[in-house]
């Protein structure tokens, strides 16, 4: 390994990995050396100390359980925090994304304090929503639709210092309606147009060769803004 080759760290895969989510890593790799950049994709078990070195962080889905053992990772270790306060990026997909909000709320209705990082909650929704979407991006510089597949079971609140980085298009519009309940919380979920789904976490699309690798979602996703890590490139659900 040289100096100059970016390292992608894939965070806890034997309790964030159910849908096979190291591979988020792995196409982020291999588009940067179809760019001529040389990649090491770095796995980081639950037991290990996360480090702060690495040039790109991944995290991937999971069950109740194991989010919760996730979050108490976080919650002990400050490494990831400082990789994210020193500016780099990460992809959370899923469970890790609700982990790194400030709470979430799992199936049985016990709230689990998260990371932090992300202004966003999580609760669940009273059923799963499964099905196709297709979206318009929202970022600068990104034109194409963005199309995907969600499966969850929680709806995540977006906070102030939180910004959807997908819209409604018209394709996503004729997709089937879904009854939502309202959330078991007293937190006010903000409306919306009841025929736009909304989008949920995705994959990454590695846009540019430079070594500040710049990366969007090839399903819809959110871009967050929290105020403490600005350059956090981070997936959340509309809700």
């Amino acid at each position: 390994m040289s100096a100059s080759t970016l390292r992608i760290g894939v965070l806890m895969p034997e309790v964030l990995g159910t849908y096979g989510d190291t591979g988020n890593a792995l196409i982020l790799a291999e588009r940067a050396r179809r760019r001529g950049i040389d990649a090491e994709v770095v796995h980081v078990g639950l037991t290990e100390e996360i480090p702060d070195s690495l040039d790109i962080y991944t995290l991937g889905g999971g069950e109740d359980t194991a989010q919760a053992l996730a979050a108490d990772k976080f919650r002990g270790t400050s490494g990831l925090a400082r990789a994210l306060d020193a500016g780099r990026p990460l992809l959370a997909i899923c469970a890790s994304l609700q982990v790194l909000g400030h709470w979430y709320e799992d199936a049985r209705g016990a709230r689990v304090t998260g990371m932090g990082v992300l202004d966003i909650t999580t609760l669940p929704q009273g059923h799963r929503a499964i099905g196709e979407l297709v979206t318009v991006p929202l970022v600068e510089g990104l034109t194409q639709p963005l199309s995907g597949f969600e499966n969850h079971g929680g709806g995540t609140v977006l906070g102030e210092d939180a910004a959807p980085s997908a819209g409604s298009s018209p394709a996503s519009a004729t997709a089937p309606r879904r009854a939502r309940n309202p959330p078991r919380s007293p937190t006010t979920v903000p409306s919306r147009d009841p025929s736009s789904p909304p989008t949920c976490t995705a994959r990454p699309w590695l846009v540019t060769p430079s070594w500040r690798t710049c990366y969007s979602s090839a399903r819809p996703a959110c871009r967050c803004r929290p105020s403490r890590f600005p350059a956090l490139r981070s997936c959340a659900r509309s809700a």
